[in-house]
């Protein structure tokens, strides 16, 4: 008896699959800085809300006033704290910041500059990340709307090139203003869940500004927020 059972016990051992080791899926771990106190953070935090994303994987701050300069000197500097006083880095760090005024001399070429220090960094890889808006974030939320192209400038005085973004804007979405609550549902209830209109013409005028060498109007909102779209855990 005791021979027939230790076969049996080796028959099913032959038979049985072996164990495959369970992998645990991380989401990335990323630090978005803004420029606006309020519209993009608030914005953001709407997003990460909406689509369940993990909110302890992804840091929001605009604690660093308007300037593109100090939107990155704040968000190395968040990185270069969070990697050394903690176990983890930042796997990716997005720096949200209009062009606007700050293209003018008068302003020492600020957004230039912080363009340039994104890309000076090249160590580590592919970690920081320049979404820019030219003139400013309204322009995204415009393309909820519409595939403008037209370019935006400056008019003597202190009607800036956001200010035409924002009043152009406004033909669509008469309630907007800067800094409200909401900003994100009401652009997702224009242009739907995946937002996927919005991203098309994003990157349709991204990819007409590149062709013909000027960037205004354009954004690279689009790219990140397909990033946060694809932290999404499948239903």
């Amino acid at each position: 008896m005791g021979t027939d059972n230790f076969h049996h016990r080796s028959r099913l051992a032959k038979k049985a699959k072996p164990r495959v080791a369970a992998t645990l899926e991380i989401s990335p771990y990323i630090l978005i800085v803004c420029e606006g106190g309020k519209t993009e953070p608030n914005y953001f935090n709407e997003l990460i809300f909406h689509y369940k994303l993990p909110s302890v994987n992804v840091v929001i701050d605009g604690d660093c006033g308007s300037d593109p300069v100090s939107v990155v000197r704040h968000g190395l500097d968040l990185y270069n704290k969070q990697k050394r006083f903690n176990n983890r880095a930042y796997d990716k760090v997005f720096f949200v910041f209009d062009r606007d005024q700050y293209h003018l001399q008068t302003q020492g070429h600020n957004y230039q500059s912080a363009i340039s220090s994104i890309k000076d960094k090249k160590q580590p890889k592919d970690v920081f990340i320049a979404i820019n808006s030219i003139p400013c974030f309204e322009f995204w939320l415009l393309l909820h709307h519409t595939e403008k192209a037209k370019p935006y400038n400056d008019i003597v005085g202190s009607y800036s090139a956001g200010d035409a973004v924002k009043e152009d804007l406004k033909s669509y979405w008469p309630t907007y203003e800067k800094g409200s609550p909401g900003i994100f549902q009401m652009a997702l209830a224009i242009d739907g869940d995946d937002m996927s209109t919005a991203i098309k013409r994003s990157n349709n005028v991204l990819v007409a500004s590149q062709t013909c060498d000027d960037p205004n109007p354009s954004t690279q909102m689009h790219s990140l927020i397909q990033f946060l779209l694809g932290m999404r855990k499948p239903r």
